[in-house]
């Protein structure tokens, strides 16, 4: 790998770990809106990579599809979020095969990824810091209003743990071999940050993505074997320190400074309501079997609308894309990476790696959490999932298919980025127009309702379009 490619990688992941994690303290990308204009700027880049391939071919046929689209008559808002969804998933892909085309080793990409995730993680210690500070100084009021700090609410900041912190571990697990953490004093610095990050984790009730760490860590267990122990170690031992900073910073120390406190369980019971959700998003595919109802039709066609998203992206898909979609997804991720799972399994346990394993855990985490919450909706989650998603297709890439990338003729991957590139360029102009009218449609919606706001693609993701063609015809 050039100095130069590993340079780049190392800077655009960390900025991608640290902005999402630090947004609130950047003026330009601080809100949930501004940093979806952020997240989707990264999606359309990663469609250019290609252009080395021939800029010349690329130029002209981005140009075409630019124009094609910006002469159509207006765009549904729909058509956008669903060029976007789906566009996310084509650009990991593409970024994968960029660097398999460039030659990249996959477990290089891995070791700068986890650096740069336990350094993100490390940067966000003094906000978790000043949050118990802020509350004790407060001396009322529960900690989900101060922690995690920066955010509006638990779940977004949930979610980038759930892709960090396996990769923390995996850090941990390989710290001799890797600048920085091979230092003692940075490592332990690391652990102590681990053990914050899961206190917050249990402070806050933030059930999903403890549940879905674990779980798939059992999962690593029952593949792998002892090979995912160096991994499970540090999860352990990280927790048990979490837990211990949880029972004395959470729930031992503000009772003795305050009169009353108030913390959210994490073996809580319930679902939070999702169960209503889930049921208004299966009645919606079941309707519309197999296909599904259209992109973002779960908000304008359920009465659980009112909440944007079923918390669920298996549920939001088969409501939204329908279930054909749903399991071509689910057998097309298997069928890609099963082969490279089973062989890591046949490998020599002194031959593993485990930031390798470390990436699986990940990625592997944010599907199960998933499952239960909006972890591929919301812009900051998506933002530091697409790095660690493009190592992991690195690496099921060469599993599943037998050949030297470099050999390969890229053109059909170039004009197929090119298409993309243009096409999600001329989109811009009428999702500029989305956001406006959402932003006007999120006052109108506050002033009558009082409601409370429920993010979706913008911070009002109630709003479809629809709700303005409707006020049109309204006498």
């Amino acid at each position: 790998m050039t100095v130069l490619t590993r340079s780049v990688f190392s800077c655009f992941t960390f900025l991608f770990f640290a902005s999402a994690l630090l947004h609130s303290f950047l003026p330009l990308i601080s809100g949930f809106d501004a940093y979806r204009w952020f997240q989707v700027s990264v999606t359309i880049l990663c469609f250019s990579l290609f252009a080395w391939e021939s800029l010349k071919l690329f130029v002209s046929v981005s140009t075409v599809a630019f124009l094609v689209i910006l002469n159509l008559d207006a765009i549904p808002y729909p058509i956008i979020f669903l060029f976007f969804d789906i566009g996310y998933w084509v650009s990991a892909l593409f970024v994968a095969l960029y660097f398999l085309a460039k030659g990249v080793e996959t477990s290089e990409l891995a070791k700068l990824a986890s650096v740069a995730a336990s350094v993100g993680c490390i940067l966000y210690l003094p906000t978790i810091l000043m949050g118990l500070g802020f509350w004790y100084s407060q001396g009322d009021g529960r900690v989900t209003e101060f922690l995690p700090f920066g955010f509006y609410g638990i779940r977004p900041w949930s979610h980038l743990a759930t892709w960090l912190m396996p990769l923390v571990m995996g850090t941990l697990a390989t710290s001799s071999a890797l600048p920085l953490f091979r230092y003692r004093p940075w490592k332990n610095l690391l652990t102590v940050t681990a053990a914050f990050w899961f206190a917050v984790l249990l402070g806050s009730g933030a059930r999903g993505s403890l549940v879905a760490q674990f779980f798939s860590l059992l999962v690593l267990f029952a593949f792998f074997g002892n090979k995912a122990f160096p991994v499970g170690r540090f999860w352990m031992v990280t927790f048990g320190w979490g837990l211990i900073l949880y029972v004395l910073l959470i729930v031992l120390l503000p009772t003795i400074i305050f009169s009353a406190t108030e913390y959210h369980s994490v073996l809580r019971s319930g679902t939070s309501g999702r169960i209503q959700l889930w049921g208004a998003a299966l009645e919606l595919s079941l309707k519309n079997f197999p296909l599904g109802g259209g992109p973002l039709s779960y908000i304008s066609e359920t009465s659980a609308g009112d909440f944007g998203t079923p918390h669920s992206l298996y549920f939001r898909w088969a409501a939204e894309y329908g279930w054909l979609i749903v399991l071509m997804f689910i057998g097309g991720m298997l069928w890609i990476g099963l082969p490279s799972w089973f062989e890591f399994r046949r490998a020599p346990v002194k031959t593993c790696d485990s930031l390798h394993l470390a990436i699986f855990w990940s990625v592997l985490t944010a599907f199960t959490h998933a499952s239960v919450s909006g972890v591929f909706t919301s812009p900051y989650s998506l933002l530091v999932g697409l790095p660690i998603l493009a190592v992991y297709f690195g690496y099921v890439f060469k599993g599943r298919f037998s050949y030297e990338p470099v050999r390969v003729k890229w053109l059909g991957v170039s004009v197929v980025s090119a298409v993309l590139f243009g096409v999600l360029i001329a989109m811009i102009p009428p999702m500029h127009d989305w956001h406006e009218e959402a932003k006007a449609d999120q006052n109108r919606y506050v002033k009558e309702s009082h409601g409370p706001l429920a993010p979706r693609f913008w911070l009002h993701g109630r709003y479809t379009g629809k709700e303005l063609k409707e006020q049109e015809i309204t006498p």
